[in-house]
C-alpha cells in the first residue's frame, strides 16, 4: 500500500507512523508525507499517528490515498522544522528550535518578514546605532559580521532581506543550538533563521487566494527630539555675543555663517539698529518655531498599501503555486517606495520514484527619496529657523555661508548661493531601482522505499542601480558650479571650471550567487528501531560587482554631459584655495567561494530514546591556506529521552514530556576578510597625481573561522490533554578564536594593531515558552508566553588598557573588556554640581575634582559600569479570545535588564551646531540650585573636557526597562452559506494597531528608552481582509 499523510492544510507530515494492526508491520512518512507498506491481511486496519494529531485507525480497504490528520489542539500544530537541508518531526529532534507559523506572521502586516517576528518571538530586536538589529542568545561575536544567517528555501539568502514578500512566507524556523544551527558549518555562529516559502501541493483541487491590507500612520512628533525653545536659543545667542564667541571667525577665508540672531546684535553694534526696530525684529524672531514647519511642511502621516494574489492545485503527478504581489508606500517625508514580485513553484512526478521541483521568484523595488527630515538638517538649525513663508515660498536657512558675504560677493554674476531646504526634495532626488532573481530546479529521487537523493540547484542575482540627479538648481550644484568659478570683476563675465548644469552621481552594484548541492537521505524504520540521516556536500561562488561614476552638466533630455578637467586642481572662490574637482568614479570586484561536506543522522528506539550526530567541513578563499589544510569539522551530538512514552508514565495527565540534552561547535566566518593582502587602487594619487595604492588588509595565512561552542538542555512538556504545552530551555556557550585586535610592529605595518583571531567571549541563558488554552467552549482564550534571559560578557581581549575616556561610551559603541558585555554602559563616576558654579565634578582618584583632564586620563578602574546596553530579559504575552466568528489578539512585549545614557545639553554642540536640549531649562542657575538639579550651569569658555565628562557620567544613565502593548488586532470570519455557493471557502476582514504604546517604564517617562532623542515608531492602524476560493 503507498499512501500520503497530510495535515488539514494539505502539508505533508513527514515522521508520521503508519503500521498494520495485525501484523504489527511499520514504518514512517518521508519529507514528503509518502510511505509504502506492506500488507499481509487483507482484513488488516491501518493505524496512522503522528505527535500532536488525533490517531486514525481504518481498515485496508477504507484507507484513502491522502490521509488527513488533525490536530489535538492548537498549541500541539507546530510539529515539523526545517533546517534548510531536511524536514525533521519535532518530537524527534534533539535541537532547540522555534517556530513562527503564517496565522502569527499575519498579526504584524509589515512590509519585510523579519519586522513581523518582532516581539513575537525568542529574537532580540536592537534599535540601537552600530548595533546589530537582531541576535539570536546574544551576541556570540566582537568584530565579525554580529548578524544571524538567513536561509530561504534551503539555501543562504545574499539579497536584499526587504525584497521578500512576507505573504509568500509558509513558516520561520529559528535554529537556537548547535544541534539545530551546526549543520551550517561557519554560518552558523550567530544562529541560523530559516525561512519557508509556500510551495506547490497536490490538493487535487484548484486553490485562489486574495488578500489586501492598508496601513495608516500617526505623523510623526518631531519635538521628541528635545530641541530648545528659540526664546531660550536666543538667551544663549546673546549670552555668547556679550561674551565675543565666535567675533574672529567674521575673518575667516571659510566665510561661515552666522544665525540670524547673530547678525541681528551685530547691526545692532554696529548702531545700524534703533532700539525699536532691533526689539521689533528680536520679537520676531522669538515667535518663530522651525518645529511647527516640520510638522506643517515636512512631516505628515505615512501610508502603505499591499495586495496579493496567489493560486494553485495539482495533482499526483503536477502541483502547481503561482503568487503575485504589489505594496506601495508613502513615507513619513513623502518619500516613495514600490514592491512588485512575483513566485512560480512547480513539482512535477513523471515517475513514482522521481520527483522534479523548479521555482522562480522576481521582485522588483523602487524607492524615490522625500523632503530632508529634521536629522538631516539638524547640525546648524537654529529654532526660530523658518522654512516657508505665509504663501508657502521656499527661505533660505543660513548654514553654510554668511548671509551678508553671499549677497554681495560677485555682484550678482553668480549662481544664488543660499539653501533652501524645502527646494531639495525637488531639485536633489535620490533614486533606486533594484531588481532580484531567484531561481532553482531539483530532483528527488526514491532510490528504494528508505533511501533517496536529492540534487538541488539555486542560481540568485540582484541588480541595483542607484541615481543621484542633482539638478542646477540644487544648492549641492549651485554651490560646487560657484565655488570653482573665476569672475572677472572689470567684465562681470564668470567663468564656469564645473559645467554650469545637473549633476549626476550613479552607482551599479550587481550580486550573482552560484549553489549546488547534492545529497543522500535515509530514513528506515523496523521494529523498535529507526534510523535517519543524510549525507552530502555542496559548491557555493558569491560575485559581488560595483561601480560608481559621477558626470557634470548633464541634462536629462538628451542625456548629455560636460568633460570636467579632474586631474588638476583649480583655485575656489571660498576659501581661496586651490583644490580638485570632486571625483566619485569607482570600481569593486569580489568573489567568495565555499567547498562543505556534511552528515547528520538520528537513531530512536522505541520512540523514547533518540541519539543524533552532525558533522560539517568548510574551506573557502577567504580562509588561510593553515586552517584549509587542516580537517577539523565543525560537529554536534544530541540525545533526548521521551519519558511520557515509558510505560510506568501517566499519559493522561502530562502526555508529553520529553527530555534534550545537545553540544557542538559552530562558526563564524566575515565575508568582508581575507587570509591574503588586499589593495584598494587610485588612478591619481591626492597629493603626486600619480597611480598610488593603500593596504586595506594585511596578510594573515592562520586566519580561521570563528568558533562558538554550546550546550544545551531543554524540556518539553504538555498537560491537561495537551491544552497547555511549553518547553525551557538552558544553554551555555564559548566563543573562541574570535576576531580581535592585536599589537604589532609599527614600524613593519605602520600600524599599531591588526585583527586576528584571539579574543574570547561567553554567554549563558534560558528560553522559556509557554502555550496554553485556558479556555475552550464556544468562547475560547489562547495565550502564548515566551520568555528568555541572556548574558553574554568578553573573556579575553588583548587591549591597551588606555585612558579612561577612551571606554566611555553611549551604549553604541563596542567595549570589549574582559568581563563585561560587548555593548556596556561605562561612565565617569559623579560627584554632583559645585555649588558654587554649577560645574560638575567627578572623582579623581577619591578627591573630589573638576580637573576633567586628569578624570579622564585615569585608568579604566576609576570608571563606573552601570550594565548592559541590550536588553538581558525580553519577551512577550500573546492572547487571543474568540466568540464565535469574532476574535480579538493582544500582544504586550518587555524587556528588562539594561539601561540607555539620557540625552541632555552639551554645551559645545549648542555652541557651535545649534543643537541643543530641554535640558538647558533646567540647568543650574544660582547657588542651591545643585539640591534640585544635576544639569550643569552655562559657561563661557568651556573649561576642556567639561561637557564631554558630564555626557559620559554615571548621572545621565538610566534602567530602560519598559512594557509595551505592541499590537491588538480584531478578525472576523464571515460565513454564509452564500458565499459558499460562490465557490468562497473564507472570507476573513481584520482591523488592527501596531506600536500602541509604552505601559510601563522604569527611567524617565518623557523619554522611550529604546529611542533616547530620536523619533520612536508611531501607531500602526491596518485594515484588511483574506479571501480564498
Amino acid at each position: 500500500m503507498r499512501g500520503r499523510v497530510a495535515n488539514p492544510e494539505g502539508y505533508a507530515l513527514a515522521g508520521a507512523n503508519v503500521g498494520t494492526l495485525r501484523n504489527r508491520a511499520t514504518t514512517a512518512t518521508d519529507a514528503e508525507g509518502n510511505f509504502a507498506l506492506q500488507i499481509v491481511f487483507k482484513a488488516d486496519s491501518i493505524i496512522v499517528s503522528h505527535t500532536g494529531y488525533n490517531r486514525v485507525v481504518l481498515p485496508v480497504a477504507q484507507m484513502p490515498v491522502e490521509l488527513v490528520l488533525h490536530p489535538v489542539s492548537a498549541t500541539m500544530q507546530e510539529v515539523v522544522v526545517s533546517t534548510g537541508y531536511q524536514i525533521i518531526p519535532k518530537e524527534r529532534a534533539t535541537g532547540s528550535f522555534e517556530q513562527i507559523g503564517t496565522g502569527r506572521l499575519q498579526l504584524q502586516p509589515t512590509p519585510d518578514i523579519l519586522s513581523r517576528l518582532n516581539g513575537l518571538s525568542s529574537i532580540a530586536f536592537d534599535e540601537g546605532v552600530n548595533r546589530p538589529p537582531l541576535t539570536i542568545r546574544g551576541l556570540s561575536s566582537i568584530n565579525s559580521d554580529k548578524n544571524p544567517l538567513i536561509v530561504v528555501d534551503h539555501f543562504p539568502y545574499t539579497g536584499n532581506i526587504a525584497d521578500i514578500n512576507p505573504n509568500d512566507v509558509e513558516s520561520v524556523t529559528i535554529l537556537k543550538d548547535a544541534a539545530a544551527a551546526s549543520i551550517w558549518g561557519v554560518r552558523a555562529g550567530n544562529g541560523v533563521i530559516v525561512i519557508t516559502t509556500k510551495k506547490a501541493k497536490k490538493t487535487g483541487h484548484f486553490q485562489l487566494s486574495l488578500n489586501s491590507n492598508l496601513s495608516f500612520f500617526d505623523k510623526p512628533n518631531p519635538r521628541l527630539y528635545r530641541q530648545l525653545s528659540s526664546s531660550d536659543f536666543i538667551s544663549v545667542e546673546q549670552y555668547l555675543f556679550k561674551n565675543g564667541y565666535r567675533f574672529s571667525d567674521t575673518a575667516n577665508a571659510m566665510r561661515p555663517s552666522f544665525t540670524p540672531m547673530y547678525e541681528l546684535l551685530f547691526k545692532q553694534r554696529n548702531g545700524a539698529l534703533t532700539a525699536t526696530q532691533f526689539q521689533q525684529q528680536l520679537d520676531a524672531l522669538k515667535s518663530k518655531d522651525v518645529m511647527r514647519d516640520f510638522e506643517n511642511l515636512i512631516y505628515r502621516s505615512a501610508f502603505f498599501q499591499q495586495y496579493g494574489l496567489s493560486l494553485g492545485g495539482g495533482t499526483e503527478k503536477l502541483a502547481y503555486h503561482f503568487a503575485g504581489s504589489y505594496d506601495k508606500n508613502r513615507t513619513e517625508v513623502d518619500g516613495k517606495y514600490s514592491r512588485l514580485s512575483f513566485r512560480a513553484d512547480n513539482t512535477f512526478s513523471p515517475l513514482k520514484n522521481i520527483q522534479f521541483n523548479t521555482g522562480v521568484t522576481f521582485t522588483q523595488t523602487n524607492t524615490v527619496s522625500g523632503m530632508p527630515g529634521y536629522q538631516e538638517l539638524r547640525q546648524g538649525l537654529y529654532p526660530y529657523a523658518q522654512l516657508a513663508d505665509e504663501g508657502g515660498n521656499a527661505l533660505p536657512l543660513y548654514k553654510y555661508y554668511r548671509q551678508p558675504y553671499i549677497d554681495t560677493f560677485g555682484a550678482g554674476k553668480l549662481l544664488d548661493w543660499k539653501y533652501y531646504p524645502l527646494d531639495e526634495a525637488r531639485y536633489n532626488t535620490s533614486k533606486v531601482k533594484r531588481q532580484h532573481l531567484i531561481a532553482n530546479i531539483g530532483a528527488n529521487i526514491f532510490l528504494t522505499h528508505d533511501l533517496s537523493a536529492q540534487v538541488q540547484y539555486q542560481y540568485e542575482q540582484q541588480d541595483e542601480v542607484g541615481v543621484n540627479l542633482k539638478e542646477a538648481e540644487s544648492f549641492f550644484s549651485r554651490d560646487l558650479i560657484n565655488k570653482f568659478s573665476r569672475l572677472n570683476r572689470q567684465t562681470g563675465q564668470v567663468t564656469y571650471i564645473v559645467p554650469n548644469g545637473a549633476i549626476k552621481d550613479e552607482s551599479t552594484t550587481k550580486l550573482n550567487t552560484h549553489n549546488l548541492r547534492g545529497q543522500f537521505l535515509y530514513n528506515k524504520a523496523w521494529g523498535n528501531h529507526s534510523l535517519n540521516g543524510l549525507v552530502g556536500g555542496e559548491l557555493r561562488q558569491l560575485q559581488t560587482n560595483g561601480n560608481s561614476s559621477r558626470v557634470y552638466g548633464f541634462d536629462p533630455a538628451t542625456l548629455t554631459f560636460a568633460e570636467v578637467d579632474f586631474a588638476n586642481s583649480y583655485p575656489t572662490l571660498i576659501p581661496g584655495s586651490n583644490s580638485f574637482i570632486p571625483d566619485n568614479t569607482g570600481f569593486k570586484e569580489m568573489t567568495n567561494r565555499f567547498v562543505s561536506i556534511y552528515a547528520n543522522g538520528a537513531y530512536t528506539y522505541k520512540q523514547r530514546y533518540q541519539l543524533s550526530a552532525s558533522a560539517r567541513r568548510d574551506a573557502s578563499n577567504l580562509f588561510g591556506v593553515v586552517t584549509n589544510d587542516k580537517w577539523t569539522p565543525l560537529w554536534s551530538t544530541g540525545a533526548s529521552w521521551h519519558i511520557s512514552e515509558e510505560p510506568f508514565w501517566n499519559k493522561e495527565l502530562v502526555p508529553l514530556l520529553k527530555l534534550r540534552v545537545t553540544y557542538g561547535i559552530s562558526g563564524n566566518a566575515d565575508l568582508n576578510r581575507s587570509a591574503v593582502t588586499t589593495l584598494r587602487y587610485f588612478a591619481n594619487g591626492r597629493y603626486t597625481n600619480f597611480p598610488s595604492a593603500i593596504i586595506n588588509q594585511f596578510p594573515n595565512p592562520q586566519l580561521r573561522w570563528e568558533k562558538i561552542k554550546m550546550f544545551n538542555v531543554g524540556l518539553d512538556f504538555a498537560f491537561a490533554g495537551s491544552r497547555f504545552s511549553g518547553s525551557i530551555d538552558h544553554y551555555r556557550k564559548k566563543g573562541s578564536d574570535l576576531l580581535g585586535a592585536a599589537a604589532v610592529d609599527w614600524t613593519s605595518t605602520g600600524q599599531n594593531q591588526l585583527t586576528y583571531n584571539i579574543a574570547n567571549m561567553k554567554g549563558s541563558g534560558w528560553d522559556l515558552v509557554l502555550k496554553g488554552i485556558p479556555v475552550q467552549r464556544e468562547f475560547t482564550w489562547q495565550t502564548d508566553f515566551l520568555l528568555s534571559l541572556v548574558k553574554t560578557k568578553v573573556t579575553k581581549y588583548f587591549t591597551s588598557m588606555g585612558a579612561a575616556s577612551s571606554y566611555t561610551n553611549d551604549g553604541n559603541k563596542i567595549s570589549p573588556l574582559e568581563g563585561h558585555p560587548v555593548y556596556g554602559l561605562v561612565s565617569f563616576k559623579w560627584a554632583g554640581l559645585d555649588p558654587e558654579t554649577g560645574s560638575p565634578m567627578g572623582f579623581e582618584g577619591t578627591t573630589v575634582s573638576k580637573n576633567y583632564a586628569a578624570i579622564m586620563a585615569q585608568p579604566y578602574s576609576s570608571l563606573v559600569f552601570s550594565g548592559s546596553a541590550t536588553p538581558t530579559c525580553f519577551g512577550n504575552l500573546l492572547n487571543t479570545f474568540s466568540y464565535k466568528n469574532l476574535s480579538i489578539t493582544a500582544n504586550i512585549q518587555f524587556r528588562f535588564g539594561y539601561f540607555y545614557r539620557k540625552p541632555s545639553i552639551n554645551y559645545t554642540q549648542l555652541f557651535q551646531n545649534a543643537i541643543g536640549d530641554i535640558d538647558y531649562t533646567r540647568r543650574w542657575q544660582k547657588p542651591g540650585d545643585e539640591q534640585y538639579t544635576n544639569v550643569p550651569s552655562l559657561v563661557y569658555p568651556i573649561p576642556s573636557g567639561r561637557d564631554q565628562f558630564y555626557s559620559f557620567s554615571e548621572v545621565l544613565v538610566e534602567k530602560a526597562d519598559n512594557i509595551r502593548l505592541q499590537l491588538v488586532q480584531l478578525g472576523y470570519d464571515v460565513i454564509s452559506h452564500g458565499l459558499k455557493r460562490q465557490g468562497i471557502s473564507k472570507l476573513k476582514l481584520f482591523a488592527g494597531m501596531n506600536n500602541i504604546g509604552i505601559l510601563w517604564r522604569a527611567g524617565d517617562r518623557t523619554i522611550d528608552p529604546d529611542y533616547p532623542g530620536v523619533l520612536s515608531p508611531v501607531r500602526t492602524t491596518t485594515v484588511g481582509f483574506q479571501l480564498n476560493f
